[in-house]
C-alpha cells in the first residue's frame, strides 16, 4: 500500500503573492504560497512516496489555513495524513486520513 504522509499541505491563502512548494521531505515557513504534489502543476505524484512536509506559520500565535482547489488520490491506497502539530506524533485532522476524490472521504 503506498502511504503518502503530511503534515500540513496543499494550498495556502492567497497563492498570487506566495512562492510554489513541491511535496518533498522538508518544512517550510510561510505565511502563503501553493502546494503542489511531487508532480508539480501538470503531472502526477509516483508510485511508491511517502513524505512529510512541515508548514510552519511566520508567527507563533500564527494558523495555517488549508484551501483545497483539487483533490484526487487511488481510493484507499494513496492516502494523505495532515496533523495539528510538528510532527506525526501529533494529534491527526481526521485519524482516517483523506483518499479519493473528496476530502471528505476516509480512506
Amino acid at each position: 500500500m503506498r502511504l503518502i504522509l503530511l503534515y500540513i499541505i496543499l494550498l495556502l491563502s492567497f497563492p498570487a503573492f506566495g512562492q510554489v512548494y513541491t511535496m518533498q521531505n522538508g518544512s517550510v515557513t510561510t505565511c502563503s504560497g501553493t502546494f503542489y504534489d511531487s508532480g508539480g502543476s501538470a503531472n502526477f505524484y509516483q508510485n511508491g512516496e511517502s513524505y512529510v512536509f512541515t508548514i510552519c506559520p511566520d508567527s507563533p500565535g500564527q494558523f495555517v489555513q488549508l484551501d483545497f482547489t483539487e483533490w484526487s488520490t487511488q481510493p484507499g491506497a494513496d492516502i494523505m495524513f495532515i496533523y495539528n502539530g510538528p510532527n506525526t506524533g501529533s494529534p491527526s485532522f481526521n485519524g482516517l486520513g483523506w483518499s479519493g476524490t473528496a476530502l471528505t472521504d476516509g480512506p
